[in-house]
C-alpha cells in the first residue's frame, strides 16, 4: 500500500486531465508517431568497444589477486557482467528513432540529439561507478564500516548524477517545445499517469514523452509477461521475510559422528555444513566471547552466522554458530580456523572437553 501512495495524485491529474480533453475536443486516439525525415546524421554515435574496456578490466582486475574470498570474487564477476550488460543496452538505446513531438523535424532531430546526449553520459557513469566500487570494495572488504560506506557513496552519485542528468534534460525539452505546437496527444494511452498502454504501438520499450526514461507498453505481449514477471518478484519479496525468519529460528547442531576417526560434525537443523576429522585437528579452544567478524561469503542473521568470515586480529575463518550464545568453539584443521556453537552452551562446553582430550591426550 506504501508504494501506491506516491501515485495517488498523479493518478487523479491524469484523470482530470483526460475528462477536460474529452469535453473539449473528445476523445482522440492515442498518437505516437515516428519522424522518419529527423536523419540519424551527426548524432551522438552508439558507445564503442573503446568505452567498454577499461570499466570492464577494472572490474575484473581485483579477480587475479591472490587470497581474495570466494564471495568478493563472485561479486567482482557479477559486477563485470553488468558492466557488459549496461554496455549492451545502451547502445541499444541509440538504435530507437524518435518520436515525432512537434512539425518541425529540425527541432525533433534537436530533442532526440540532447535525449542521446544524456543517454551516453548516463550510461558512461553507471559503467565507470561499478569499476570504481569494485576496486575500493577491494581495498576496504574487511570493514563493514568501508563496505556500508561505499555502498552509501555509490549510491548517492548515481542518484545525484540521474536527477542532474533527468532535470537537464527537461529544461532542454521545455525550451524546445514551447513554442511548438504538439502532434503527438497519447494521453489516452496512459492508464492513470502512470503505464503506457497502446496496442497499435508494437514496441516494447518507448521513450517516455519528458525526460530522459524509458518505459514499457503495456499493449504488447512483451510488455504484459514483463509486468507479470515485475509482480511475481513482489510477491517473492513480501514472502522473503516470513522464510529468513524460519530460517533464523532453526537451531544450529555440533556433534561427533562415527569411529575411527572420529568427526566433528557442524550443521544447521538437518543440513550437514562442516566435517572435520578428528585427526586433522591441531587446536581446540574454548572462548566465551565471539571476536568482532565480517562476512565475505553466507549467511549473516540474528541467531545464525554460516559461512567465510574474517576475523578481526586472526585472519579468515568460517563459522557455523549462533552468535547470542556466549561459548564457542574454535578449532584448526588443515590450515583452516572454525567457529562453532552446538544447541545450547553446555553442549559446546562438552564437545570441546572432548575434542581437548582427544587432540591433547
Amino acid at each position: 500500500m506504501g508504494l501506491l501512495l506516491p501515485y495517488l495524485p498523479l493518478f487523479g491529474a491524469n484523470t482530470r486531465l483526460k475528462a477536460l480533453k474529452k469535453v473539449a475536443a473528445g476523445q482522440n486516439a492515442p498518437t505516437r508517431v515516428v519522424d522518419t525525415a529527423a536523419s540519424a546524421f551527426a548524432l551522438p554515435k552508439p558507445m564503442g568497444l573503446w568505452t567498454l574496456l577499461p570499466p570492464l578490466v577494472l572490474s575484473l582486475a581485483p579477480i587475479a589477486l591472490p587470497g581474495l574470498p570466494r564471495g568478493l570474487m563472485l561479486v567482482c564477476g557479477i559486477d563485470a557482467a553488468c558492466v557488459l550488460l549496461l554496455w549492451g543496452l545502451g547502445r541499444w538505446t541509440f538504435r530507437r528513432r524518435e518520436d515525432m513531438v512537434t512539425e518541425d523535424s529540425a527541432r525533433n532531430q534537436t530533442l532526440l540529439r540532447v535525449r542521446r546526449l544524456y543517454w551516453d553520459r548516463f550510461w558512461r557513469l553507471i559503467l565507470w561507478a561499478i569499476a570504481l566500487l569494485n576496486l575500493f570494495l577491494i581495498l576496504g572488504y574487511r570493514s563493514e564500516a568501508a563496505i556500508l560506506g561505499l555502498s552509501l557513496g555509490f549510491t548517492v552519485l548515481l542518484l545525484a548524477g540521474s536527477l542532474w542528468m533527468e532535470f537537464s534534460v527537461r529544461r532542454a525539452q521545455a525550451a524546445l517545445t514551447e513554442t511548438a505546437p504538439i502532434v503527438a496527444d497519447e494521453d489516452a494511452a496512459s492508464l492513470g499517469g502512470i503505464f503506457y498502454y497502446n496496442p497499435t504501438d508494437k514496441r516494447f520499450l518507448v521513450a517516455k514523452r519528458i525526460g530522459l526514461g524509458s518505459t514499457v507498453n503495456l499493449g504488447t505481449w512483451a510488455g504484459k509477461l514483463y509486468y507479470a514477471f515485475v509482480g511475481l518478484v513482489l510477491v517473492v519479496c513480501l514472502a522473503i521475510g516470513p522464510i529468513f525468519g524460519i530460517v533464523d529460528s532453526i537451531p544450529v547442531r555440533l556433534e561427533l559422528s562415527g569411529s575411527a576417526p572420529v568427526c566433528l560434525v557442524a550443521s544447521h537443523g538437518q543440513s550437514e555444513k562442516y566435517r572435520l576429522d578428528t585427526d586433522a585437528i591441531t587446536d581446540v579452544q574454548l572462548r566465551d566471547t565471539l571476536p568482532d567478524a565480517a562476512r565475505t561469503w553466507g549467511t549473516g542473521m540474528d541467531h545464525y552466522l554460516q559461512g567465510d568470515f574474517y576475523v578481526i586480529g586472526e585472519g579468515n575463518a568460517r563459522f557455523c554458530l549462533d552468535p547470542t550464545q556466549k561459548c564457542f568453539l574454535r578449532v584448526e584443521a588443515g590450515g583452516q580456523v572454525y567457529w562453532f556453537t552446538g544447541d545450547s552452551e553446555d553442549h559446546t562446553a562438552a564437545i570441546a572437553q572432548a575434542l581437548q582430550s582427544a587432540v591433547h591426550p
